[in-house]
């Protein structure tokens, strides 16, 4: 979808960082892959609009406008929506599910994130920048300071975090560790809880899996988050299913 002219009731703007390579994915984005996912399950109308750079009213993306109001934050977006337009793709789960699901959300949001971030810009930061909108949206004197700044903002936020200060092997141990534990807890399920329908945690793994595998086939090939999830034949067909079933596209 792209940018609309004017505002629609109801219709849910999406501000996001674009992906110039030639994967399906429109974003790099993990946490915006993340919020088009849900609103592609919870069956909101949207727009997405490529801004490249941090703003809306944490000075990150995503952010949305509705209805004439701004809203930030992927996860208060979603409880946002959640109550305004009655979207709950939790109503299903008993109260174990929903712990489950937010105990993997945290991992992968609070940690699997730090470990993706570190590999794109500590291990390929020259080809991920050409996937990147916010380098590549400046002329091509100036994309090298660009990609520099973003490096180093991007790895010290790595290393304030935790993970960055992790050697080499430790990192590849946790991110290892992760991905087997998403394999595991998936199993022979349909999809991360249930066998019926997606819920709010699949937009939040199949999100993060969109950002990785989806941006380039190039990127793939180099990606250590792509290379684990290629040893779990489950997580591949879970891929191949969701992407099947919301037809993510630029």
């Amino acid at each position: 979808m792209s940018a609309a002219t004017s505002e629609l009731k109801d219709h849910v703007y999406m501000y996001i960082f674009s992906n110039k390579g030639s994967g399906p994915s429109p974003t790099v984005s993990h946490f915006c892959a993340k919020l088009q996912v849900w609103l592609d399950l919870a069956g909101v109308p949207y727009s997405l609009i490529n801004q490249e750079t941090p703003a809306g009213p944490y000075n990150k993306l995503p952010y949305i406008k509705l209805n004439g109001e701004e809203y930030g934050d992927s996860s208060i977006i979603i409880d946002t929506l959640s109550h305004k337009l009655n979207k709950n793709l939790d109503k299903t789960l008993d109260e174990k599910q929903k712990a489950a699901g937010l105990a993997v959300k945290r991992m992968i949001e609070e940690h699997t994130f730090f470990l993706l971030v570190d590999d794109r810009w500590s291990n390929h930061p020259d080809l991920f920048s050409e996937y990147l909108g916010t380098v590549q949206s400046y002329p091509s004197l100036m994309r090298p300071i660009v990609k520099m700044v973003a490096r180093r903002r991007l790895l010290g936020a790595t290393y304030s975090q935790g993970v960055g200060r992790l050697p080499d092997e430790e990192k590849k141990k946790r991110l290892s560790q992760d991905v087997s534990s998403l394999a595991s807890i998936l199993g022979n399920k349909s999809y991360m809880l249930t066998n019926d329908e997606p819920t709010e945690i699949d937009a939040t793994v199949f999100g993060f899996m969109l950002a990785e595998l989806g941006i380039d086939p190039e990127y793939t090939k180099v990606s250590a988050f792509c290379q684990e999830c290629q040893k779990y034949d489950n997580l591949m067909s879970y891929y191949e299913r969701m992407s099947d079933k919301i037809k993510i596209s630029k």
